[in-house]
């Protein structure tokens, strides 16, 4: 998924292949899946093999004076057909767009929703606002110059059979080297005759949203995955947007992620006892053991920053981690000493 900026490597192999997973007669509006979580509130989850750029899932709120919506997309047709789809459950306008944080894959597709209801109020956090008027138009535009390049890159790879790693490739791989290739440069294309519109509507820590007959609560966690990141909370039917604070991976840390706030952000998640969580990638969860764990993750980093070691001190306690992310010990073993590096640098900044 896109994380402001286009990755490359071995890395950007696999990333390639996973979104491009054939669609199977996939018809253009058939993007997203949209399961009721209660009465008026839906996630709408990522389908598989999607035709244009989308990785993120959105929650949705349908109230009597309008619709919330938590994250647009990666592209403003991924957006389009999340409208389209939408479409089917109200007629109701979008009046809400909650960015979570400031990643292209969260934000890029704010212009669609403008097209829709040109009264629609962009949510964010003041930090988070600040970022995309900086880091995500630098993002924004690093797409613009660097997706053909990469799909030029992929079709390399396709027409040798021969990988980043020179690892050799299979006809089926290759095919879909292509297809992401093609994607790469519909995004690009796309994204030089789209607007980067930046939230209308800034907070600091706390905003009630009224959308009639009930009360959305967003709330600013930054810095933590990123310098502002957001999260939407329904209180009386106890759901959680999560953003990228959670999902079905290894946190990704960057350098802009503060670590030490993130492990505290988890901790506030820990303490909601929700219900149902839908975290910005993956899978709809209902156990609070999904929370549990992530936040264990955290604390676990931040402890080995703090007493400056590399790897698990007991990686036998942590094997409930690593087999959640489906990760091997020596994967894992990687991940973590990589984000007990940032964290360390990050708490050496607080």
């Amino acid at each position: 998924m896109s994380r402001g900026g286009a990755p490359d490597g071995a890395r950007a192999l696999l990333l390639a292949l996973a979104l491009s997973a054939p669609a199977a007669a996939q018809e253009p509006a058939d993007v997203f899946d949209f399961t009721e979580l209660a009465e008026g509130v839906f996630a709408a989850t990522v389908r598989p093999g999607p035709p244009m750029y989308v990785f993120a899932n959105s929650l949705v709120v349908v109230g009597e004076a309008g619709v919330l919506v938590v994250d647009a997309h990666a592209s403003p047709s991924a957006s389009r057909a999340f409208l389209r789809e939408l479409g089917r459950l109200t007629d109701l306008p979008v009046t809400h767009l909650v960015n979570t944080h400031w990643h292209t894959d969260h934000t890029m597709g704010n212009a669609a929703f403008v097209e829709a209801n040109p009264d629609v109020a962009i949510i964010a956090t003041r930090a988070t606002a600040e970022a995309m008027a900086t880091l995500g138009r630098a993002a924004y535009q690093a797409d613009v110059d660097t997706l053909p390049v990469s799909a030029d890159r992929r079709r390399t790879w396709a027409s040798e059979r021969l990988g980043p790693q020179g690892q050799e490739l299979s006809e089926a791989t290759a095919a879909r080297l292509l297809r992401s290739a093609d994607l790469r440069d519909a995004q690009a294309r796309e994204l030089a005759q789209t607007d980067y519109l930046e939230p209308t509507l800034t907070f600091q820590d706390r905003l009630r949203i009224d959308l009639g007959d009930r009360v959305v609560e967003v709330r600013s966690l930054g810095p933590a995955h990123t310098v502002g990141d957001a999260v939407v909370w329904l209180s009386n039917e106890r759901i959680l947007a999560a953003g990228d604070l959670l999902e079905d991976a290894f946190p990704w840390i960057d350098a802009n992620s503060d670590v030490a706030g993130w492990a505290q952000a988890l901790g506030f998640l820990r303490a909601l006892d929700a219900a149902v969580v839908l975290p910005a990638h993956g899978r709809v969860r209902r156990a609070p053991e999904y929370v549990e764990s992530a936040a264990g993750l955290l604390g676990e980093v931040v402890r080995a920053a703090l007493l400056g070691e590399e790897t698990p001190a007991d990686p036998a306690a942590l094997r409930r981690f690593y087999a959640r992310f489906g990760l091997s010990r020596e994967a894992f073993d990687r991940a973590f000493a990589a984000a007990v590096a940032s964290a360390g640098l990050r708490i050496e900044d607080r």
